[in-house]
């Protein structure tokens, strides 16, 4: 991965937020309807949110443990046949 400068960080993040956010703000918006500002329990609405974004971390985690394992057997692999070709 390259090395990525604090502005960058930022400006990649915002980037990538600026783009996402208004299609799904707006399929919420036909989802659900009415004002945001208006929502009686948004609290509640907080938790539900909170709740499924730690299921993403949780797969997310999951699926990057598994690419890594994937890569370690991979590189072994190389290794092996490296080794055999140095025969």
């Amino acid at each position: 991965m390259r090395e990525r400068t604090p502005n960058q960080i930022r400006d990649e993040s915002i980037k990538c937020f600026n783009q996402m956010a208004p299609a799904k703000y707006n399929a919420g918006q036909l989802e659900h309807g009415g004002l945001l500002d208006e929502r009686e329990d948004i609290i509640n609405d907080l938790r539900g949110e909170a709740i499924d974004f730690w299921f993403y971390v949780e797969t997310a985690a999951r699926q990057l443990e598994e690419k890594d394992e994937r890569i370690e057997e991979l590189e072994k692999q190389v290794k092996h046949y490296k080794e055999i070709a140095s025969r």
